[in-house]
């Protein structure tokens, strides 16, 4: 399974988002866009990781962000 570390987007950069897309989609571009409920801002991207190993590494990113102050964005 293909694992990243994540942060969810607040609604209003969602929205402010999907409207840049929007208006991005309108122009000629070769482009894929991604969803806009699926826009994340990824930290670390972890790659092809066995299903037996996601128990560790969710226990680890817990622990480690009891450790750190909440942050805005």
């Amino acid at each position: 399974m293909r694992l990243f570390v994540a942060i969810d987007l607040p609604e209003e950069t969602r929205g402010r988002l999907e409207t840049l897309l929007a208006d991005l989609r309108s122009m000629p571009l070769r482009i894929s866009w991604a969803r806009p409920e699926g826009i994340h801002l990824t930290l670390r991207f972890l790659g092809e990781v066995p299903q037996g190993r996601l128990e560790v590494i969710a226990s680890t990113l817990e622990a480690a962000g009891r450790d750190h102050a909440p942050f805005s964005l």
